[in-house]
């Protein structure tokens, strides 16, 4: 296992959005509650930031609005309403079938789901 401190922010983003790590990778391999907390408070803060869907206020709702919304509602229901994605995923377990995380990432992306693309800039992002 690599020291600690050589994990960059992106590389622990990167363990957390692979579906076969998430944050049992880190609980596995020893690290402090408190070094796993920060990790998925990066991520969530990046999330928030720059990923996760704005509310439109009523200003902002147009007759084509109305349609969209009728949609997304089909498209949602049975799901939880008010729920995060971003807290949806790391309540769910690792799925360890998952060999390629961008070709999985993918494959959400072209169904809707609202974190595949913060995934996809992540697990994307050249090393080194």
């Amino acid at each position: 296992m690599l020291p600690l401190c050589t994990f960059t922010t992106n590389l622990k983003f990167f363990i957390v959005l692979h579906p076969r790590y998430k944050t049992s990778y880190f609980i596995k391999h020893g690290w402090p509650a408190d070094w796993v907390q920060t990790a998925v408070d990066l991520l969530r803060a990046e999330w928030e930031k720059n990923y996760k869907p704005r509310l439109r206020s009523d200003n902002e709702v147009s007759s084509n609005d109305a349609m969209h919304d009728l949609f997304n509602a089909i498209d949602n229901w049975g799901l939880q309403a008010g729920s995060d994605p971003l807290d949806d995923w790391l309540a769910s377990p690792p799925i360890v079938s998952v060999r390629d995380p961008l070709a999985w990432w993918g494959a959400l992306l072209n169904d809707g789901n609202v974190l595949a693309a913060m995934a996809i800039d992540i697990l994307s992002t050249p090393g080194k």
